[in-house]
C-alpha cells in the first residue's frame, strides 16, 4: 500500500488535454513530437521516439509560445505509447506556471 509520503512527486506535473500539448523537437530529428505531460523535471511525448534507448542523452527544443526552450534530457522510458525524458537541468518554474494558466484558460472544464 502506498502512503502519502511514498506517492509524492518531486515536481508538479501538467497533463495536457488531447492535442493541446506543446511540441518537442529533438536536435537530431526533423519531426515534432507532441508533449503529453510536462514538469520542471521532465516531459513525456506521445509515441516511442525512434532510435533512442533508456539512458541515452538527447538535446532538443520545447516550442513554447513566445520563446522556445532548449534542453538536454536523459531518456527514462520508451514505450509504444510514450517516451519519458528527464531534464538534466530543470525547466524554469515560470514556464510550467504559464502552461498551467494557458491550459486552464483554453480548457476551463
Amino acid at each position: 500500500m502506498l502512503t502519502a509520503t511514498k506517492n509524492q512527486r518531486e515536481f508538479y506535473r501538467i497533463v495536457y488535454p488531447v492535442n493541446s500539448g506543446r511540441k518537442f523537437k529533438a536536435a537530431r530529428k526533423r519531426e515534432l513530437a507532441e508533449v503529453i505531460e510536462l514538469s520542471q523535471g521532465g516531459l513525456r511525448i506521445r509515441g516511442a521516439m525512434p532510435g533512442v534507448r533508456c539512458g541515452d542523452v538527447i538535446s532538443g527544443t520545447i516550442l513554447f509560445a513566445g520563446e522556445p526552450i532548449m534542453t538536454i534530457a536523459s531518456v527514462k522510458r520508451v514505450c509504444e505509447d510514450y517516451t519519458a525524458l528527464v531534464f538534466i537541468k530543470p525547466l524554469p518554474i515560470l514556464n510550467v506556471l504559464n502552461e498551467q494558466i494557458r491550459i486552464r484558460r483554453e480548457y476551463p472544464s
